[in-house]
């Protein structure tokens, strides 16, 4: 291959600009405070190629960066500063902060595009509202800091896990604990299937699958070294990376057994982990390593019998210790296209039926197709049903005269009968209470009367044997 001069070489970097797209933007926090963004571009040509762009480096934390969560085109960034930092994705500006915690921030999760909800060393978890960014509640059922959190598809149930060795089950409809599971240890992370039958907890350097439906492990999955982070790629497909830098993606159906492909992912521990659907055989996983380096990988999604192909790579030169995807709306998928679709079917549907409807409704001639107008109604028949039931009423009330009586004399001589009613029922609920009195008091007089017999019999017994001791007493 000819080498290209200086010249040649900008030119070939402007042709391949002119043809790139973009897939994704990975944005991760680290130890030295930096939230930081790359953004993968596709360069096409005669050969697809993909590549790495730094986007962003902001400094607004004062600590290191524990944990970050994109939802939609927001982003939110905790750390060991107690704060949580809001953004923008889409200005690509500061939005403001969250200050709901006395601790160093552990988790963050959107669900949706409603509420963010935040674990803190505090022992809670925040739940905030996106609209207005207002706290709805705590959940505080730790003793310890919260390490993990993730909310169930539906948004009905949450999982918690906290140094206490506690795995909290939240109805989060109720805003309470609907179980309490006792671990073994302090449980890595925890996170639901993408349909949630299942959800994997990390304990002890292994990963247990558990199922909702028998509330029981299903797989207990190992790797060569401790198992960090794990990420569901399908309902059935489960990744993990260890401690070894080597990455797992194990079957975790009921009949694949939890068998596995394992391959060295990265040189140094695997720090986290995550992934982006790509079409309905396709996904992307991402992984980042505690060195610094960013890798892109192909699974694809009915099930990974081999090494996922690389599709890129970066060195950020950062100790990394979280990372969350931000994908372009016209590359999320399911794309908006198909929801729009499937809404405009269900509009479709619901104007089918409401003229199916009015076609049963409309007179027998019409439906014939018939000329002939139907007859107009007379004025009692186009008055609204309370009108024509007020019209009848007063014809029934109307006296010998004719005329009928005045609403405000109904309506008086209503409430009069009622106020005699309800003075009747008191009255008779007075009389009631007087004869239970009456009797209660009686009742009390016969036992009252019972005891001054029995202590006039007592005493007058006492004075007898008094009587009897001083005659022998005399006698003697």
């Amino acid at each position: 291959m000819s080498q290209l001069s200086f010249s040649d070489l900008i030119l070939h970097l402007e042709d391949r600009t002119m043809d790139r797209e973009l897939q994704l933007e990975v944005i991760c926090g680290t130890y030295e405070e930096f939230v930081v963004g790359y953004q993968l571009f596709t360069y096409s040509g005669d050969e697809k190629v993909h590549q790495f762009e730094q986007t962003f480096a902001d400094h607004s934390h004062t600590a290191s960066v524990r944990a970050v969560a994109c939802g939609g085109d927001l982003l939110a960034s905790g750390g060991a500063d107690e704060i949580v930092k809001l953004y923008s994705m889409r200005r690509r500006t500061e939005m403001g902060q969250l200050m709901e915690h006395q601790g160093t921030i552990t988790c963050l999760q959107f669900h949706g595009r409603h509420h963010l909800l935040s674990g803190s060393e505090d022992g809670r978890v925040a739940v905030v509202r996106v609209d207005n960014w207002q706290r709805e509640k705590y959940l505080g059922g730790h003793r310890g800091g919260v390490t993990a959190l993730a909310v169930h598809p539906s948004g009905r149930l949450a999982l918690t896990s906290g140094r206490d060795r506690k795995l909290l089950t939240w109805d989060l409809v109720r805003g309470r604990v609907a179980f309490r599971t006792n671990l073994k240890a302090a449980a890595e992370f925890v996170l639901w299937s993408p349909d949630g039958s299942t959800y994997a907890v990390g304990v002890q350097g292994r990963c247990d699958v558990y199922s909702v439906a028998t509330a029981g492990v299903v797989h207990s999955l190992k790797s060569a070294g401790k198992i960090n982070c794990a990420v569901y790629i399908s309902e059935t497909q489960l990744a993990c990376g260890d401690e070894s830098g080597q990455a797992s993606v194990f079957d975790v159906s009921e009949a694949g057994g939890g068998r596995g492909v394992s391959w060295p992912a990265h040189e140094s521990r695997l720090r986290a982990a995550t992934v982006v659907r790509r079409s309905e055989e396709l996904s992307w996983l991402v992984t980042a390593s505690s060195d610094g380096w960013i890798k892109v990988w192909q699974a694809p999604v009915p099930a990974v019998t081999e090494q996922p192909l690389l599709v890129a790579s970066y060195n950020t030169t950062c100790r990394l210790t979280s990372v969350t995807l931000h994908v372009p709306p016209e590359r999320r998928w399911p794309p908006a296209g198909a929801e729009e679709a499937a809404v405009g079917a269900v509009a479709e549907q619901r104007t089918d039926r409401a003229a199916a409807e009015q076609e049963e409704d409309r007179h027998p001639a019409e439906q014939n197709g018939a000329t002939a107008k139907r007859k107009r109604p007379d004025a009692d028949q186009q008055a609204s049903p309370s009108k024509r039931t007020g019209k009848r009423r007063r014809t029934e009330e109307a006296g010998a005269s004719g005329k009928p009586k005045k609403t405000g004399e109904r309506e008086g001589k209503a409430g009069k009968v009622k106020g005699m009613k309800v003075m009747k029922k008191s009255k008779e609920k007075k009389a009631t209470k007087t004869s239970k009195e009456k009797k209660t008091m009686k009742t009390k007089q016969k036992s009252l009367k019972k005891v001054q017999k029995a202590n006039v019999k007592g005493l007058k017994a006492l004075t007898l044997k008094k009587k009897k001791k001083k005659k022998i007493l005399a006698i003697e």
